[in-house]
């Protein structure tokens, strides 16, 4: 009897922490995104090249549940091109962060403090945004571009049928503690 509880008990356990299932695949099981918004810039990619292959995967892309990739196409190009080829996927609803921890890396050595510098220094440099792919995503979505405040973008939204907004529902504000900047 007391076997029985303590199985029982273990398997309570193993549930709550293996809540989410995580699988093992291949990159070439992923679909890229054929309406991706994210041309990619040359330099981008070669940063992220760089880092992958230096300083190896330090973050998660996001597929939904068909294996298409909503986020991370030019990670997952370049990692096929440098040979990666395997992924792990942790399946999860978006109602939970899902962190990576890499137990090979100390933030306060080099490779911590490179991977942290270059993972914002590739993410910005990659960004090359195709604004006609975004315009035809905006209206065929029924995506609101004020609530994403993708009208302050410069490409043309005369075809979407925007809401009158007041300039004062945009005004800057700054924290006075930590200075973050956001909008009204």
């Amino acid at each position: 009897m007391k076997y029985l509880l303590k199985l029982n008990f273990l398997e309570i356990i193993i549930f709550g922490i293996m809540k989410n299932k995580v699988t093992e695949a291949k990159i070439t099981d992923l679909h890229f995104d054929d309406k991706n918004a994210n041309k990619h810039t040359q330099k981008g990619l070669r940063l992220v090249e760089k880092s992958l292959s230096k300083l190896g995967a330090g973050r998660s892309i996001l597929i939904d549940k068909n294996n298409n990739i909503i986020a991370g196409n030019g990670v997952i190009e370049t990692a096929g091109q440098i040979g990666m080829e395997n992924i792990r996927i942790v399946e999860t609803t978006g109602d939970e962060i899902v962190a990576v921890k890499r137990t090979d890396i100390d933030i306060n050595s080099k490779k911590g403090r490179e991977l942290a510098i270059i993972d914002n220094h590739s993410a910005k440099e990659s960004i090359d945004l195709d604004f006609e792919v975004i315009n035809d995503l905006v209206t065929e979505f029924d995506i609101s571009p004020v609530e994403w405040e993708l009208e302050k973008m410069d490409f043309d939204l005369k075809s979407i049928d925007m809401p009158e907004t007041k300039d004062e529902e945009y005004e800057l504000i700054k924290c006075p503690k930590c200075n973050f900047e956001f909008t009204k």
